[in-house]
């Protein structure tokens, strides 16, 4: 192939020894994924897209873009590919290499998150969120929920906990450790919460973290966060029965073990005297009783003190739809008492 050299001088594409070749800390593609295919295609027609490199004296040349393709080369047999050779500092490699994986749609948000940690330990001034976010065309926020993210993942993974984060792991994947993104990211928002924080220390917050983890990870999204929003406004319990309780509350047959043993056995009795399900029936029961609810509810009643002979702890029926209200206690205020009832 002949010497194809820019204007100022400094870039040239040439055929370079794969033996020249190494991938080196500013290539920031570092899972290569399934090659299989790529090899088989340049066994075929060979490497139709040059990679770039950066010099590497005395004679070596360090990949910044086209690791895979360098890879699947070594694999194929070939001794020799086509390279683009550009002059370049360690920044400049590392957005080169951010930029040109992006924009294919192959690099993992992990690889992401530490290619911005390298950059920002460069030059923390220089690489702030806002400045990289700009750099990839994404959104300030879009960094920041990935590198919350990635700092779970980091702790996960030194626990042996997971293997690493993507944003959507197929099944393969899952099943060697790789995690969405998504759940690490609420875990963190999770951990970082006011009444988290207030309640707990910074030894228990850190074994939330890994029960979260183990506990929710598997879960869909929806069926995690349910668990993550549950924690926030019960930090003290177990993440498991904190887990129980979220997915509990998804179907009327399950909430039906956190109400009222009573409650309970009347929703059955009005199902099965309705031939209906539980779940068609319980929405009509509480919209009825919410109405009722607003409606004389909404101011509390004076009971006279006279009148507290009269008042006893029990449950009234309503003989149309069967729901039941309980009266709990009476509760002096002064010379009258004020009813109260609970559901």
């Amino acid at each position: 192939m002949e010497d194809e050299k820019s204007k100022g001088g400094r870039n040239e594409m040439i055929e370079v020894e794969l033996e020249k070749l190494f991938v080196g800390k500013c290539n920031v593609r570092r899972e290569l994924g399934d090659i299989s295919e790529l090899v088989e295609s340049i066994k075929q027609v060979g490497v139709l897209e040059p990679l770039i490199v950066r010099p590497a004296p005395p004679d070596k040349f360090e990949v910044v873009v086209g690791n895979r393709r360098y890879h699947a080369a070594k694999v194929a047999g070939l001794q020799k590919v086509p390279c683009i050779i550009k002059e370049m500092g360690d920044e400049e490699a590392i957005i080169t290499s951010l930029t040109e994986n992006i924009q294919r749609g192959d690099i993992g948000e992990e690889e992401i998150a530490i290619a911005y940690n390298v950059l920002h330990n460069m030059n923390p001034k220089k690489w702030t969120q806002e400045a990289f976010a700009k750099q990839l065309g994404k959104s300030r926020q879009w960094v920041s929920d990935l590198l919350a993210a990635y700092r779970t993942a980091v702790k996960l993974k030194e626990w042996g906990v997971i293997k690493g984060m993507k944003a959507h792991p197929t099944e393969r994947e899952k099943e060697k450790g790789i995690v969405p993104t998504t759940h690490l990211k609420e875990i963190e928002y999770a951990l970082r919460s006011e009444n988290v924080r207030r309640a707990l220390s910074e030894e228990e917050i850190e074994e939330k973290r890994r029960e979260l983890a183990k506990e929710t990870l598997e879960l869909p999204i929806e069926d995690a966060k349910a668990v993550y929003d549950r924690f926030k406004m019960y930090p003290e319990k177990p993440i498991s029965q904190l887990k129980a309780e979220a997915l509990a509350r998804k179907t009327g047959v399950a909430l039906k073990a956190y109400l009222p043993a009573t409650i309970a056995r009347r929703l059955d009795e009005i199902a099965e005297r309705r031939k209906a399900s539980l779940e068609e029936v319980l929405p009509e029961v509480l919209e009825r009783g919410l109405r009722a609810e607003a409606e004389p509810m909404e101011k509390e009643r004076e009971v006279p003190a006279k009148m507290i002979s009269e008042i006893d702890v029990g449950e009234l029926e309503c003989p149309k739809c069967g729901a039941v209200l309980y009266l709990v206690h009476c509760e002096p205020r002064g010379h009258k008492l004020r009813e109260k009832s609970y559901d």
